[in-house]
């Protein structure tokens, strides 16, 4: 787990994700890497469902504390999960679309902050 004061979060563009979309839907011939595209949107896969457990538990921990008495546990706890979440996601976009960019025809990934 990482210190949410001192970390940052690692951001995949929305160009990211537009390749990883065409990477999702694309099929390559067997041995032609099939098998690693296949293993990359698995662990994509694992990693969004890890995102939405975060973010599900870390609503719920908030929520926990807008009623009439404090909720048990510790959002700040949450607010780590998320963090970390968040990064190992974006992570996993911004690898897959570099791996297969070239092979799908995007342009490189913008590294600006906007979007």
């Amino acid at each position: 787990m990482t210190d949410a004061t001192t970390s940052t979060l690692c951001s995949a563009s929305y160009d990211d994700l537009l390749v990883v979309g065409e990477i999702v839907e694309l099929r390559l011939p067997p041995g032609a890497g099939e098998a690693d595209r296949a293993a990359r949107v698995r662990r994509l896969l694992d990693a969004s469902a890890d995102l939405g457990y975060a973010v599900s538990t870390y609503t719920h921990r908030i929520l926990s504390y807008t009623g009439r008495r404090p909720g048990q546990g510790s959002v700040r706890d949450e607010t780590v999960s998320l963090q970390d979440a968040l990064d190992a996601f974006s992570r996993e976009v911004r690898t897959m679309a570099d791996a297969y960019r070239s092979l799908v025809g995007t342009p490189p990934r913008d590294e600006s902050p906007s979007r």
